[in-house]
């Protein structure tokens, strides 16, 4: 245990992308703590915060209060004697969102949230501000009408205009600034968006270049319900999952448009399905880009009770796919079927942070509560025999853990944690630490138990070339490794002895000084006319003691 502490937070608890700082949620707003001890680092004033949401680099913070900010309230607040630390003015009067320097505590700017003409908000999501890798730009969208790019540390907006775009539902940054494949130089960085259908106008699915506004990619989507964007980690890939109606708009199924952002002209491979996905999860760290989906013929999720507690389970099926380059055995590169788990109750998949390992949870249901703990580089020796690499995918492990209702991998990719808060349901809170080949480690029941979070993990500073290069050498390393531990366990050992030498060689000293001591007591007290005990006198006595012990006992009847 590091600290533990009475009344940290009003609320909550929050970690930054880096695990840096923790963030504790108060009245007044909102304290970073961190460093060995875990101090106090900032204090920020912006009374009943509900949402915070940090930059990629941790250099920005944004803040987000459903009461308005009155600079007379703020005072009012502190008080008399702290009045002069309210960061608000004039100009801030009437605004929720604001963004604050997280090195210097200072207020960058403040924002008031859309309004309709009619002067109602504008529905609008959590985060309010989409941060680029670079942290050089962040974006909001005002939900079917435009989005406003700004740029930091100045908080302006881009060419002094936001951007039109009739009808937007969602976008979403590359999480990467890539590389031109041939000159190395960084490129543009990109975002993504899409509109809806409207009249004879298609769906539309956009990829842009920030700060040019540059087209880099757009595609036409017909019959569209819905869709979702989801970047790949390294941003050389997005999915966009797009839910479509058939011909006869009475059922619906889902089609993945995989755009490769990484390539020139930027491809789109297209993976349709016959039912509809409800979840998607991109492996982190494999070089075939593979990912998992859930789908099932039913998207319609089962009711729920005020907790949001599904009060049955849906029949779903888990597949695995995985992108393909063009070689001898692959004559047409795109992404291929690799394996299909049919008939799950599955809600939830989520892949290690390192990936090759994914838990299936059935989660926020009354009825069912199962983990099943999948492998996917497993068996390679039936992946080879057969030469289907989906093969390989094996379960280890099948467990149960009742009530739960979140789940979240370590960032070392070793543990997972599975916990039953109390702001879902009151009875059975508390977690259960696993490790990731689905072993039970630890179980821990917390009356009223809240909330689990692992602390982030900077980025590794090593490039995939430097890892893929360690990995080819590890036996080489290992070898190194192993000789090292040899020579401290060697001298360990020697140590050890060394140390059991001394403690023997006192030992025997203050034998020698006490046994000294005393015959020098014992002449003293025979000089004075003290006679010792009769067992002093080295007279032997013998002691019998009898013992008597039952061999064998009968009765007999007559």
């Amino acid at each position: 245990l590091i600290t533990a502490r009475d009344n940290w937070t009003g609320t909550r608890v929050q970690w930054s992308p880096l695990g840096s700082y923790m963030c504790t949620f108060h009245r007044p707003g909102l304290a970073l703590w961190g460093g060995p001890e875990f101090k106090k680092l900032m204090r920020v004033v912006h009374p009943f915060i509900t949402h915070a949401e940090f930059s990629p680099s941790e250099q920005y913070l944004v803040t987000f209060s459903s009461e308005p900010i009155s600079t007379e309230a703020v005072d009012k607040m502190l008080g008399a004697e702290e009045q002069h630390q309210n960061p608000f003015t004039a100009d801030d009067e009437g605004h929720s969102v604001c963004i604050w320097n997280v090195r210097t505590g200072t207020l960058m700017r403040s924002f008031a949230l859309p309004m309709n003409k009619d002067g109602t908000p504008v529905k609008t999501t959590w985060p309010q501000f989409k941060w680029s890798p670079s942290e050089k730009y962040f974006a909001r969208m005002t939900h079917g009408s435009s989005i406003s790019i700004y740029e930091a540390p100045s908080m302006a907006l881009l060419d002094k205009k936001s951007m039109k775009v009739a009808g937007i539902q969602d976008f979403s940054w590359c999480p990467r600034v890539l590389e031109d494949t041939r000159t190395g130089a960084a490129r543009p960085e990109m975002l993504a968006y899409w509109t809806p259908e409207e009249g004879n106008l298609p769906a539309r699915v956009t990829v842009m270049a920030v700060p040019s506004r540059e087209v880099v990619r757009t595609k036409n989507l017909f019959s569209v319900f819905s869709a979702s964007l989801h970047w790949h980690p390294s941003g050389k890939m997005m999915c966009v999952r797009v839910q479509r109606y058939t011909k006869s708009k009475k059922s619906r199924f889902t089609n993945l448009e995989i755009f490769r952002t990484g390539e020139r002209d930027v491809p789109v491979d297209v993976v349709e399905l016959t039912d509809s996905a409800v979840a998607f999860d991109w492996e982190p760290t494999c070089d075939n880009y593979r990912f998992a989906i859930l789908h099932t013929d039913d998207p319609t999720p089962p009711p729920t009770n005020a907790n949001g507690i599904a009060m049955s389970a849906v029949k779903t099926n888990v597949s695995f796919y995985a992108f393909e380059r063009k070689g001898k055995l692959v004559k047409k590169e795109g992404y291929a079927l690799l394996k299909t788990l049919p008939n799950k109750t599955t809600t939830s998949l989520k892949w290690s942070p390192h990936g090759r390992h994914i838990v299936l949870a059935t989660m926020r249901t009354v009825t069912t509560c199962t983990l099943e703990f999948y492998d996917a580089d497993f068996d390679q020796t039936a992946a080879t025999k057969s030469g289907n690499p989906g093969d390989a995918i094996s379960l280890l492990e099948s467990a149960e853990h009742y009530s739960i209702t979140e789940l979240e991998w370590d960032p070392s990719g070793r543990y997972v944690v599975t916990s039953a808060s109390a702001w879902r349901q009151l009875a059975d809170t508390g977690y259960i630490l696993w490790d990731f080949k689905g072993q039970q480690l630890q179980k821990i029941d917390i009356e009223d138990f809240k909330q689990f979070l692992w602390r982030p993990r900077p980025q590794s500073l090593l490039s995939e070339e430097q890892k893929r290069t360690i990995r080819k050498d590890l036996k080489s390393y290992s070898r190194a490794f192993d000789e090292q531990d040899e020579r401290r366990l060697h001298a360990a050992d020697a140590e050890l002895m060394s140390q059991r030498r001394r403690l023997v060689s006192e030992w025997e000293t203050w034998r020698t000084q006490v046994a000294e001591l005393l015959a020098a007591e014992t002449d003293k007290a025979l000089a004075d006319g003290y006679k010792l005990p009769i067992a002093a006198d080295n007279e032997d006595f013998v002691v019998e003691e009898i013992v008597e012990e039952i061999i064998e006992e009968k009765e007999e009847f007559i």
